[in-house]
């Protein structure tokens, strides 16, 4: 859910040779048994640019679609006929995005922190707008604060409480590229917010005080960090390379492995909703992930993509995916 691919670019050149030789399409590849339940295209729709990632809110999917793109909204009331509602040309690349009430929060590399006004989705409009020192990669809202991954210049807080006078609360500087964050709290724990923090790991931050952000704890993970996502007291991170990790986070000062599961090529992106966790997972496209024994998760389906397999978002009844030069896919599991 974040701008990793204008960083990882080492092998696209490689990888898109392969995928045209080989000729990559949209099939159901079931990784478990033949038998059950499996994950079946219900609608697609090719956006003008690179899409990045994924966010739904009410009958719209919102689409960071990279540079030519900027923010697209589309319109998924009719699997047959998905339709482009509205879009906003970002004046950078736009790599993640999030929703919460009539805004959209889009992390547009170079060009910073956007905030959209969305309450018309036919005629989205710009709100607020923060320069962040280097690259926005990831955005996640908590209380009244964006938390920003910004590549370099590691973890930025903003105050959005007034979006004509954004300013940054807090910083922390990570040792590598901060690519995603995830903020989780209770009064057990206290608040923390869970980078991912590329060739680090993923890293607990306190945010209890936001001028004043600490490392409380981390894991490196054996691969490179992209994505991380937060059910309960487990985190489950995109490690590239290496897969899927369950990382018990119950002690924040030391973060645990629980269980791991290697997908075939890129882990990219994730999403976990009840005993599954959705990996977008670039060449192999989608893999869902048995957790329900976090310390032995296991494959029970996967779905071969046309495209390069970016992002994931998962509601009740449907899988988004975001996948790069296809645009939007969105899939049903049954």
């Amino acid at each position: 859910m974040f701008g990793k691919y204008a960083i990882l670019t080492g092998v696209s050149l490689i990888i898109l040779s392969f995928a045209v030789i080989l000729g990559c399409g949209g099939k159901d590849n079931p990784a478990g048994s033949d038998s059950g339940p499996r994950i079946r295209l219900k609608g697609s729709y090719n956006t003008p640019g690179n899409a990045n990632a994924v966010y739904v809110h009410d009958n719209y999917a919102y689409v960071a679609d990279g540079y030519d793109g900027g923010l697209q909204i589309i319109d998924f009331s009719d699997f047959d006929s998905l339709e482009v509602a509205g879009y906003y040309d970002t004046p950078g690349n736009a790599v993640d995005v999030i929703v919460a009430g009539d805004f959209a929060y889009v992390a547009d590399s170079e060009a910073g922190l956007l905030i959209l006004n969305i309450s018309n989705p036919l005629l989205p409009g710009l709100a607020g707008v923060f320069d962040t020192p280097d690259r926005a990669l990831g955005v996640f809202l908590y209380g009244n604060s964006a938390y920003v991954a910004d590549n370099d210049s590691g973890l930025h807080v903003i105050d959005i409480t007034s979006f004509a006078a954004l300013e940054i609360e807090g910083s922390y500087a990570t040792a590598n590229q901060a690519f995603s964050v995830f903020v989780s709290g209770n009064y057990v724990t206290g608040n923390y917010a869970y980078v991912a923090a590329d060739y680090s790991g993923i890293l607990a931050v306190d945010i209890e005080h936001s001028d004043n952000l600490a490392l409380t704890g981390f894991y490196n993970t054996p691969g490179r960090a992209l994505d991380i996502f937060i059910s309960g007291h487990y985190a489950y991170v995109a490690d590239h390379s290496a897969g899927m990790h369950v990382i018990d986070i119950t002690n924040p000062i030391d973060p645990d492995l629980v269980g791991s599961y290697d997908t075939p090529d890129q882990a990219f992106s994730i999403y976990a909703l009840g005993n599954y966790a959705y990996v977008a997972d670039y060449e192999s496209g989608l893999y869902i992930i048995d957790i329900s024994n976090p310390g032995n998760p296991s494959a029970v389906s996967s779905y071969n993509t046309a495209g390069y397999a970016r992002d994931v978002f998962v509601t009740d009844d449907y899988i988004f995916v975001a996948d790069a030069h296809e645009g939007l896919l969105v899939l049903e599991y049954r």
